[in-house]
């Protein structure tokens, strides 16, 4: 990933917000093709799915997860398919998220 995804993305809320108007575009050009409630559906499934993940994954590892993913779809969608964005895709979580989890901190204390 680039530095310059990072400078622009720098919390959830900088790729939610243009994702969501991004999203907005689709679903108005969909409606011609009767498919926006199935890709209003996935869309939803994949915000949730970055609203998880970033409590649980490195940021850099979240952006870097996300330009890929977000790549991925946009090849697929100029083929014609949508369905994409529903799916979690394991190969991209692999490559970019899961060696990249959060170091949880224990808060337990022991007494002396």
């Amino acid at each position: 990933m680039n530095d310059t995804a990072l400078k622009e993305y720098k919390s959830l809320n900088s790729i939610l917000v243009p994702l969501s108007m991004y999203f907005s575009i689709l679903i108005m050009h969909a409606q011609a093709s009767g498919n926006s409630a199935t890709i209003s559906f996935n869309i939803l499934r994949y915000n949730g799915h970055l609203v998880k993940i970033v409590s649980e994954y490195e940021w850099t590892a979240i952006v870097a997860y996300h330009m890929a993913f977000f790549t991925k779809q946009k090849y697929e969608m100029s083929e014609g398919n949508y369905e994409g964005w529903g799916r979690i895709d394991l190969e991209l979580q692999g490559k970019h998220l899961y060696p990249n989890r959060k170091v949880k901190v224990n808060s337990s204390k022991t007494m002396s």
